[in-house]
């Protein structure tokens, strides 16, 4: 493909979903899969479709980042990496190296996965670490130690300079000075990003049927807020600057990838569930969902397995805003979304009154307060 880039449509980002895991996690609700019977070949193959047929959609763009997720997609073999980077590079233009991230877990990585996979063109890598507290991880269900942690970025900084840590607090029996001392061994560890989440209990989870049964409870909403606090504070501490609400980053190595995400930027989801937001040559967004079961999604064809649903501008404004909150610079306005912004002015106001939120220069962002609060933020704007 790569014909000429048509410098009227946005860049783009590449979402690769792979759906297998060694094991399903009890608090997981992504689209991840157990399977003795990975068919990697196949599954490959319906990538490419999915990629093919797509650019084919959308005409040529600047291809900004690839973000390979999951599931645990450092289970694949890195030749499926490559085939998919070198076909996205291919179709696409890119005027310097995009951002190509993988997300790996210390049960299927190690120095010689990292370098395979570096050959093959990942530059940087995304760790499940969730906890260096062996108790909480036994209890998240997972299968590695934090001395296997460790030892895992210690191999992946070898490889690349770019690595997110994904760390987890607010859950039960966590104490605070504990989670403090998890950031801080993770930042020394050389991390450039960390990616800090607070346990959310999910429907259709196992963690979701024991907290029915009363087996495991959450914490309140004030150790939530408790803990948020402390986790900006310890980050930014350290000069890891919290461009987004749950992520942090050194200068220069926020992830390029989430931030189109969040910037309301166009991006392409291949593979079993994902999930993507286009625009195609007639000027038509849309978004796309492919077909979640991994079986299912092998044996339909690109048509079947493909959905497309139209973005109202309601709707594109509404997004827009809402990902938009999530960053700490965020959200500029264009003029087509003045119309919009009136309808829901009064709540505006309400919230930069009482000091939840600034609108200024077609600028909207969230103060501190509003920040911590962005829940409550979202749900006045959206759902009072």
């Amino acid at each position: 493909m790569n014909q000429k880039v048509n410098e009227t449509l946005a860049p783009l980002s590449l979402y690769v979903h792979w759906p297998w895991c060694k094991k399903k996690c009890p608090y997981c609700d992504f689209n991840s899969h157990v399977s003795d019977n990975i068919q990697e070949k196949k599954y490959i193959e319906n990538l490419l479709m999915d990629l093919q047929f797509q650019a084919e959609m959308i005409g040529n763009r600047r291809l900004e980042s690839i973000f390979f997720g999951g599931g645990t997609p450092s289970m694949m073999h890195p030749d499926t990496a490559e085939k998919i980077i070198t076909a996205a590079m291919d179709i696409f233009t890119c005027e310097k190296t995009p951002e190509i991230t993988l997300e790996a877990n210390p049960t299927s990585s190690n120095y010689d996965t990292f370098k395979n996979f570096s050959d093959a063109g990942i530059n940087r890598f995304s760790i499940g670490v969730q906890s260096l507290d062996d108790k909480l991880l036994q209890f998240l269900g997972r299968e590695h130690s934090a001395k296997d942690a460790c030892k895992t970025v210690e191999h992946a900084k070898k490889v690349v300079n770019n690595i997110n840590l994904d760390l987890m607090y607010g859950i039960e029996g966590q104490k605070l000075e504990n989670w403090v001392s998890d950031l801080l061994y993770a930042i020394n560890l050389g991390s450039t990003h960390l990616s800090a989440y607070q346990l959310t209990i999910e429907p259709n989870t196992m963690f979701h049927k024991k907290l029915q049964k009363n087996i495991i409870s959450e914490i309140d909403n004030d150790h939530k807020h408790t803990f948020y606090t402390k986790t900006r504070e310890t980050c930014e501490t350290y000069n890891f600057e919290n461009y987004e609400i749950s992520n942090f980053a050194l200068s220069g190595y926020e992830c390029i990838h989430n931030h189109n995400v969040w910037q309301y930027k166009e991006y392409m989801g291949i593979g079993a569930g994902a999930h993507g937001r286009i625009t195609d040559k007639n000027n038509c967004a849309f978004s796309t969902t492919i077909s979640k079961n991994p079986q299912k999604y092998l044996y339909k064809t690109i048509d079947k397995r493909l959905t497309l649903q139209h973005i109202n501008p309601q709707d594109q404004f509404d997004e827009k805003l809402m990902m938009g909150l999530r960053l700490q610079k965020g959200i500029n306005l264009k003029l087509s979304d003045v119309v919009f912004l009136e309808k829901i002015f009064p709540k505006i106001s309400f919230l930069e009154k009482h000091n939840f939120l600034i609108y200024s220069n077609n600028i909207i962002k969230l103060t501190d307060i509003g920040w911590s609060n962005l829940d409550g933020v979202l749900s006045h704007i959206f759902f009072d």
